[in-house]
């Protein structure tokens, strides 16, 4: 009796572990929409960091890829970026124009070809054909434009913090915190809507893995009725009721889905860091024969409208 009952713990436990990818793309754990950081200011647990500063952010990039495998799920990367990035060019407009208030003569160049390029990565993530390319080419350009994102956030944070006394930063990063674009409140509705298509999909798979129908149930998922946490008790139940049968074939198909995922993520980043590797070649090589930046976001504007 115990053996059964640790069996039927586990398997319960298993198909709440299938929810986990579903959690990843909840409003409260969002792993792009606030990462890249223009503040002048010390790294955080929110923020894009400094190699050695933080976690392993090639793992972070990695696992964020699984949920890719679906078109709602790399929908919903794409749109957390492209949110992500956006919010990092009104924020990058802002200190600009703090500068410029403190000193018009200051020589901002500089910052402004960082921003023209995060507005360039932008382009390629709307560009990005969802209909034609593979998931395993979405995942590996999500991790090559996010890198890219991160290292124009971090160029700007250093160029940025010059012009700043660090009472004047702290205040300016307080005034930002609180701030929104117009912009950001469109993106924030497009991504609350992807999210509960994909958070939809992905219980009705797993309620067809164990036997279960409930339209109605997968309705409110997508109207936001219910919730991660009522998703989660509503799978708890229908597991503890399956049938012996039902439960050995889903445990079966999970771990045959983890392992493809796995495959998934693993190729994602490998061949998304050759991808990184010839971007930055072409940086260099831009910089060496001093062709300046209007040459380099020629060439970044030219690649997206080519993989478009």
């Amino acid at each position: 009796m115990e053996m059964k009952k640790f069996v039927a713990m586990l398997f319960v436990g298993i198909m709440l572990l299938s929810l986990v990818p579903l959690a990843l793309a909840d409003e409260g754990n969002e792993t792009s929409d606030e990462d890249v950081c223009v503040e002048d200011s010390d790294c955080d647990a929110d923020e894009f960091c400094d190699a050695g500063e933080c976690a392993d952010l090639e793992s972070e990039d990695e696992a964020e890829t699984e949920i890719m495998r679906t078109p709602y799920g790399a929908s919903v990367r794409l749109v957390q970026l492209e949110r992500a990035i956006e919010n990092n060019i009104a924020h990058g407009e802002r200190i600009v124009d703090a500068i410029l208030a403190n000193d018009e003569n200051a020589d901002v160049d500089e910052l402004n070809r960082i921003l023209d390029d995060m507005r360039v990565l932008v382009l390629e993530v709307q560009n990005l054909d969802l209909e034609n390319k593979t998931p395993q080419e979405l995942a590996e350009e999500y991790v090559e434009i996010k890198s890219s994102a991160r290292e124009l956030a971090k160029e700007f944070r250093t160029q940025a913090r010059e012009f700043f006394t660090k009472e004047d930063a702290d205040a300016l990063r307080a005034r930002l915190r609180d701030w929104k674009s117009d912009k950001e409140e469109q993106l924030k509705a497009r991504f609350e809507e992807t999210r509960e298509k994909y958070n939809a999909e992905k219980l009705r798979n797993l309620l067809r893995r164990l036997g279960v129908e409930d339209e109605e149930l997968i309705e409110e998922v997508i109207a936001g009725a219910t919730n991660l946490g009522e998703a989660k008790k509503f799978v708890q139940i229908h597991a503890e009721k399956a049938a012996k049968e039902v439960k050995v074939k889903a445990v079966k198909e999970f771990k045959e889905d983890k392992e493809r995922a796995e495959v998934f993520m693993r190729a994602a980043a490998l061949n998304a860091q050759v991808r990184i590797e010839q971007r930055l070649r072409e940086h260099v090589e831009i910089q060496e024969n001093g062709q300046g930046p209007e040459m380099g976001a020629e060439r970044l504007r030219a690649r997206a409208e080519i993989e478009s």
